[in-house]
């Protein structure tokens, strides 16, 4: 449904928290697959999304399943998502995940370059995907689709044999921004502390301190 070709911002909080009602799973071999609130397992928040399925082939989780989210996300640098996995087959395969940015005339591809998913095997693993694409993250495009005007997400999933669970956490759209207070006046030539805190691909955080800003004056 289009809501007057209006868009939206994207939510500022995770697409996975307590809502799995609003989300919808398919297996393309249509086998037994189906999405849950998880409040045992939970890296973020208070529940995780989980998905059970008996399938062997593609298993797509989409958000939301209406189709009908609207979002402006132009300015969004990356997403951002915890996943955990049992399976106890050979590993999954095709290089899962690929997560889609869909609309009803096309979508984004974002596709790891490799088995990545066999990482969260067994334990929580934090993947940053920049949305411009990258050497891990290889961005593709079928059909005509903006950042501008998206309808709902995609991640999918394939594994070797039959059957597996994924637990999905966290997922956000991120952008890599500072932000300063309208009320700081820098002064040219000087130097200000920093801190400054960055999560890692691995899901650990990476800091640095007495880093120093100096202010100097542009266009001259």
């Amino acid at each position: 449904q289009d809501t007057q070709g209006m868009t939206v911002e994207p939510p500022s909080q995770e697409l996975t928290e307590s809502n799995a009602a609003q989300w919808r799973a398919h297996a393309s071999d249509n086998a037994d697959s189906g999405l849950s609130d998880d409040t045992n397992r939970v890296k973020t928040g208070r529940a995780s999304s989980k998905l059970s399925t008996k399938s062997g082939y593609d298993v797509e989780m989409k958000y939301p399943a209406t189709r009908n989210a609207n979002w402006d996300i132009s300015d969004v640098d990356y997403i951002g998502v915890w996943f955990f996995a049992q399976n106890p087959n050979l590993g999954f395969q095709n290089n899962s995940p690929w997560i889609r940015l869909s609309t009803t005339s096309g979508y984004i591809e974002y596709q790891a370059d490799g088995e990545v998913l066999n990482a969260a095997n067994g334990t929580w693993r934090y993947f940053r995907i920049p949305l411009s694409g990258d050497t891990t993250w290889r961005r593709s495009q079928v059909g005509t689709v903006s950042l501008a005007r998206i309808d709902w997400i995609e991640i999918h999933t394939d594994t070797w044999d039959t059957g597996f669970t994924l637990w999905v956490d966290g997922l956000e759209f991120c952008r890599n921004q500072w932000q300063i207070s309208p009320m700081f006046q820098p002064v040219i030539g000087a130097e200000y502390p920093l801190f400054v805190k960055e999560e890692l691909q691995d899901g650990n955080t990476a800091s640095a301190e007495n880093v120093r800003w100096e202010v100097t004056p542009t266009g001259l």
